[in-house]
């Protein structure tokens, strides 16, 4: 189909991932936003709302009666994310008054990501947390998602401090911002390790 991102496709349970395609019925429909192809499902459990493949969020139009008695229609809307502390991003969701936070890759999987062995999280493939582009998520595991997190650059594997390293911070004249630049560990472990803290303390006094 012209102007649409292809499918990613799933792969055998020991791949620990799960890729999935739109699946193309009566619940899919298909329609160009600002020159592109998209598809767009219903969001399950929130009325009024749908998303896209391409991570687009929108309220359509529909009526609402107010207290009053009055009936007034409400116009479609696109929702603008909002991002996370945590670098995801994520939109807001009304259903029936009440308000709920929803992370935007979660809603795409769900919605466009076949998941038939029950993957419990979702990986950004190329580590960006904010390309949520259908073909840029999977479904995988705790372990593997953090194994992928370690690929990507989004964690760094711990550095281990040996009794030696331990005993010239603790001797260092340094801050602490220049030991933990010099010895690759964060500011808390740095300090951890001056206020005897740290798990080689014995072996370092």
């Amino acid at each position: 189909m012209p102007g649409v991102r292809g499918h990613v496709q799933a792969v055998p349970p020991e791949g620990l991932h799960a890729g999935g395609q739109a699946q193309l019925g009566q619940d899919v429909q298909i329609q160009a936003v600002e020159g592109e192809m998209m598809r767009w499902k219903a969001i399950a459990g929130f009325d009024y709302y749908e998303i896209s493949d391409s991570g687009k969020v929108r309220s359509i139009r529909h009526k609402v009666t107010c207290k009053n008695g009055f009936v007034k229609t409400v116009p479609e809307k696109y929702l603008r994310p909002a991002l996370g502390r945590n670098g995801y991003l994520v939109v807001s969701l009304w259903q029936e008054g009440r308000q709920s936070m929803r992370y935007l890759h979660r809603l795409i999987a769900e919605a466009f990501i076949e998941n038939p062995w029950h993957l419990p999280v979702i990986n950004h493939k190329n580590g960006d947390k904010t390309d949520n582009h259908v073909t840029n998520l999977e479904w995988t595991t705790y372990s593997g998602n953090n194994r992928h997190a370690y690929r990507t650059g989004l964690k760094k594997k711990p550095v281990k401090l040996g009794p030696e390293e331990v005993a010239l911070i603790r001797s260092s004249s340094e801050t602490e911002i220049e030991l933990s630049k010099r010895f690759g560990v964060c500011t808390a472990t740095i300090r951890a390790v001056k206020n005897h803290r740290f798990a080689y303390a014995k072996e370092a006094q």
